[in-house]
């Protein structure tokens, strides 16, 4: 099968995480498979360069506008795909257009976040292309969002199909792991993995920073909140004990979590976080934000999660510092949930929903 995958943007996050492994595992599995990035914000985290992009920067006018249509429909047609599909709401807005205009393939848009984080008007474009039957069938990520297209989007005819990943373990000891990274050897290493957006709302963690002795925050991702979260850090006295670790190749990811003694993810909702998955692999104690994308994760007594209130996550961090085999437990109940989450699952049932037997 010949199969098209489109992306928004090339940068390190969860939707171009699911992409590039399952480009890679549907060309593994001998079958034709091409990924477009529509630009490139980031290249760091992936620079194996198995992939395509249109244009080297965002849309900064109408001429980049008019490039990157022209250049994607060229490449698609080119192509003749028998199969798209497009990660993330502008990917599938874009690529309903080149349906509409008679390009190949039955499209298939992957729903990466809940439906009402959506921007209105990409919300309006897919009511078009409902109405007008561009989409074979719609993917959501995780019940969470399923269950927001169906109260947000009557309309969708969605499927869910769980992300997975596969994550080759870090070879490196904890502190050569931190040293790596420039961060403290010694102390309790609180993590997270994230753009430094409003979304992912890692100003929480740097504002319990205060209540936990010896506690260091190190956050592996870039933003425009770069620069907030380092004034919050000053503000509060704690700015020797935040740091912002930047955009790294994907393959030190297991390096990072080998370094932290908690994970913890604030955010404010999630589809199905690939970031989460990947400590819960590395049997990193998690805490989270009680989101029920996050919730889904942690059932079984996998993780922790928690209201945004100081006192209970401070009070849950305190108890992983300072009792191991709790930490221990956690970690346990975390790889074992893991085992649900894998990239030869998600692949086979993305394979299936296209048609192509296993």
């Amino acid at each position: 099968m010949r199969i098209l995958s489109i992306v928004t943007q090339l940068e390190s996050g969860g939707a171009q995480t699911v992409a590039l492994q399952l480009h890679r595992a549907f060309l593994d599995r001998g079958h034709e498979s091409k990924l477009i990035f529509l630009y490139e914000k980031d290249t760091a985290a992936f620079p194996r360069r198995d992939y395509e992009s249109v244009l080297p920067h965002r849309v900064r006018s109408p001429v980049d506008s008019t490039r990157l249509l022209f250049k994607l429909w060229s490449s698609w047609q080119r192509y003749s795909p028998q199969v798209v599909i497009a990660h993330s709401h502008y990917s599938n807005n874009l690529a309903a257009m080149m349906k509409a205009v008679g390009l190949s393939g039955k499209l298939f848009p992957v729903h990466h976040n809940v439906y009402e984080s959506y921007p209105r008007v990409s919300r309006l474009l897919d009511i078009v292309a409902r109405r007008l039957r561009l989409y074979q069938r719609e993917i959501a990520v995780s019940d969470a969002v399923s269950d927001s297209l169906r109260r947000d989007a009557p309309l969708a005819d969605a499927v869910t199909i769980l992300n997975g990943l596969k994550l080759a373990p870090s070879t490196m000891g904890r502190n050569a792991a931190r040293v790596s990274f420039g961060l403290p050897e010694h102390g309790f290493l609180i993590g997270n993995i994230g753009r430094l957006a409003e979304q992912k709302n890692q100003g929480f963690l740097v504002d319990l920073l205060p209540e936990i002795d010896g506690a260091h925050v190190a956050i592996l991702g870039e933003g425009h909140l770069r620069d907030a979260l380092l004034e919050r850090a000053e503000r509060l006295g704690v700015a020797n004990r935040l740091t912002l670790v930047g955009a790294v190749v994907h393959e030190r990811v297991p390096d990072f979590l080998r370094a932290l003694d908690v994970f913890a993810m604030p955010s404010l909702f999630e589809g199905l976080s690939i970031a989460m998955l990947e400590a819960f692999v590395a049997g990193v104690p998690f805490v989270g934000h009680d989101v029920r994308s996050i919730a889904a994760v942690t059932a079984d007594s996998a993780g922790l999660v928690l209201p945004l209130d100081h006192h209970a996550w401070i009070t849950a961090l305190r108890r992983i510092r300072d009792d191991e085999e709790y930490a221990r437990h956690m970690s346990n109940r975390q790889i074992l949930r893991a085992g649900d989450f894998t990239l030869d699952a998600m692949t086979d049932r993305y394979l299936a929903l296209l048609g192509v037997q296993s």
